[in-house]
């Protein structure tokens, strides 16, 4: 659902942006010619800092909906990661996390974290001691139950290739026919490749080592995935038309209005798609402020904006009703299940974070305001009953 839903990749694609760029070295490791590089580590970083973006140098804003959407679990903040140099850098969040992975250069990089630390995954922690905790972790998150096989248009596996499959099993496809015939069933289908596999994209071959490697390779196929987001009046911000829109191939088209944008970007041809404007443009926000925007970048800080004032750092600031993401407090979880209250009146039981984050968003400006209540909540092994909305937004500034 989170790789196919729009609306879901516009919600996922931002959280508060903090302005801080520059590296906060809480220490350094006294020897950093010993400092040991995690090739698998890197590679995850990596993923999650091109999978959203066709050129491959993603914003903050980008690289946070990579970290919601590629990721079935969220980090219990504080983390720390390693750098190439030895420098050591504490994390507050997703934002910081997310920032740290867009400023990457060939000159400093993240090569580790700093162990042990805890993540949050339905509801419950798990202590990560090593890299291959993490790596079981990254493992964990299946990559094929929302899978289509056309996903993969612009690459091909290298056969024999190994399925893990619903009950378990593994299954070995020898060519294409035999992988198309295992989602022909609906009591037992894929969930899983089996890792590591090789595939053939733009004539080289590439081998994927993971999950997230695997995202990004489909990321990179789906043409409705650009650089572009698709909902902008999800965020309260309206382009003043007509604009032109730039393809993959440097051709360029007109649009009138939000309709056509829509359709430009959504596209249907894995060949070509829109991969920015021609600047500059203007775009009313979500405070009916009228601005010139230069850059992608500059779009992004306005979906931003819209996050911070509305959904962000506390609950439902601004009195708005929105509920806030997992990642707005990191210091509770929530105990499912619990069952979210629209803003049209529908309701939705759901029972794990991953299902709370990709359905607070809905079609047509359809937003999860509140909880049916009472609902728990466990912090510092605690847990606790929340009964209204008001004491639910306490606990969560509480975090901040």
């Amino acid at each position: 659902m989170k790789k196919l839903s729009l609306i879901l990749i516009a919600v996922l694609t931002m959280t508060a942006l903090f302005t801080t760029s520059c590296k906060k070295e809480i220490e350094n490791i006294e020897n950093p010619k010993q400092v040991q590089e995690s090739a698998s580590v890197k590679s995850v970083i990596n993923s999650l800092r091109t999978g959203v973006s066709q050129t491959g140098n993603s914003s903050q804003g980008q690289v946070a909906y990579a970290i919601n959407s590629y990721l079935c679990f969220d980090f219990v903040y504080p983390i720390s990661v390693v750098y190439n140099d030895g420098t050591v850098q504490s994390l507050a969040n997703d934002n910081e996390f997310a920032q740290a992975i867009a400023n990457q250069s060939n000159q400093s990089y993240i090569i580790d974290y700093v162990y042990p630390f805890d993540i949050s995954q339905n509801g419950t922690v798990t202590t990560i001691n090593n890299e291959t905790d993490f790596m079981d972790a990254i493992d964990s998150c299946s990559s094929l139950i929302d899978f289509t096989l056309g996903q993969m248009s612009c690459f091909d596996l290298v056969y024999p290739i190994s399925v893990e499959m619903s009950d378990g099993s593994i299954v070995v496809a020898n060519n294409q026919q035999e992988f198309e015939a295992l989602f022909a069933s609906q009591s037992i289908y894929p969930v899983d490749m089996v890792y590591p596999f090789d595939i053939i994209q733009s004539g080289s071959t590439i081998t994927i080592t993971n999950i997230i490697e695997f995202d990004d390779a489909l990321f990179s196929c789906d043409p409705s995935y650009g650089n572009l987001p698709v909902d902008l009046d999800t965020y309260e911000i309206e382009l003043v038309y007509p604009v032109t829109l730039v393809y993959n191939d440097g051709t360029t088209l007109q649009v009138n209005d939000y309709t056509e944008y829509q359709e430009a970007v959504w596209g249907t041809d894995p060949t070509h798609y829109v991969v920015d404007f021609v600047y500059d443009i203007e775009a009313i926000d979500h405070n009916g402020t009228t601005v010139t925007i230069h850059n992608l970048n500059e779009l992004y800080d306005l979906i931003d904006a819209y996050i911070l004032d509305v959904t962000g750092g506390g609950g439902n600031s601004g009195g708005n009703g929105y509920l806030p993401s997992t990642s707005d407090f990191p210091c509770f979880t929530l105990n499912y299940p619990v069952t979210l209250v629209y803003s049209d009146g529908s309701t939705l039981s759901v029972s794990s974070d991953t299902e709370y984050n990709d359905n607070l968003y809905g079609p047509q400006n359809i937003v999860a305001v509140d909880f049916q209540y009472p609902i728990t909540i466990t912090q510092n092994g605690t847990v606790i009953t929340v009964n209204n909305l008001q004491e639910f937004d306490a606990y969560v500034s509480g975090c901040n």
